[in-house]
């Protein structure tokens, strides 16, 4: 008789033996917080209060569209350096916009 065949219908020969491959783990733990869609807000709050808290944002476009003003009142606060400024670069960026299929 095959090893697998004996495995397979030890004890009682009525119930297959998974193993121990083949059974899921679960661990049970207390939920430590809110959990759904409803607290998704407050999620990102709890979030954002940890230490360190990194957050890039790109805002594009022209001068005089208003790019500071939105971030200041996305964040409701004036946004200024907390650390020293490293050397910027001396050469700007340029976005070029491109079309296909015209």
């Amino acid at each position: 008789m095959p090893l697998e065949y004996a495995l397979q219908y030890r004890a009682s020969g009525q119930f297959a033996d998974p193993g121990p491959w083949k059974q899921p783990t679960s661990v049970s733990k207390p939920l430590t917080g809110p959990l759904g869609i409803d607290s998704l807000a407050r999620q990102r709050v709890i979030r954002s209060q940890r230490v360190p808290f990194a957050l890039n944002v790109l805002v594009a476009g022209e001068t005089g569209l208003g790019k500071t003003t939105f971030i200041n009142t996305l964040f409701d606060s004036k946004l200024t350096d907390q650390w020293k400024r490293e050397t910027i670069a001396a050469k700007t960026v340029e976005i070029k916009p491109v079309t296909f299929g015209e």
